[in-house]
């Protein structure tokens, strides 16, 4: 079973059927026989600066916050992940696509972080980009 909350602050749209998809795949490749609980908040720019700078003390904005949980309550819960908005909307004018799917890149890439995987070094990229690849595979 899975628990999914999910809270868009923003004006953009996004869609949380298409979320839900992707945190259900997650579940069955990585936590087959557990309940799992995964919080998702869609905020703005000044929302995650301050995010930024309480938690890694960086006055900037950027695109996705994973929080891990340390709590061992059940049903398990993987932490919280924060995506800014206004900051996905730029990068996806960039990358030419839509709002949507960089949420839902931004999305995979934050699920991953609350599997405790980083990507600061060579190890820990290759880790990354395999749990990355098992999640993405099939959407």
């Amino acid at each position: 079973m899975i628990e999914f909350d999910f809270k868009n602050k923003t004006k953009h749209r996004v869609l949380e059927k298409n979320l839900r998809k992707i945190v259900e795949k997650f579940s069955k490749v990585f936590y087959p026989s557990e309940n799992i609980q995964i919080s998702t908040t869609i905020v703005t720019k000044r929302e995650i600066v301050n995010l930024n700078k309480k938690y890694f003390g960086k006055n900037k904005a950027t695109d996705v916050i994973s929080l891990e949980s340390k709590s061992d309550l059940r049903p398990k819960s993987l932490g919280e992940m924060v995506i800014c908005g206004d900051v996905a909307q730029k990068e996806a004018e960039a990358r030419g696509h839509s709002l949507q799917k960089e949420i839902e890149i931004l999305f995979c890439h934050g699920l991953v972080h609350l599997l405790g995987k980083d990507h600061d070094d060579k190890l820990g990229r290759k880790n990354w980009n395999k749990a990355l690849f098992k999640l993405r595979k099939d959407l």
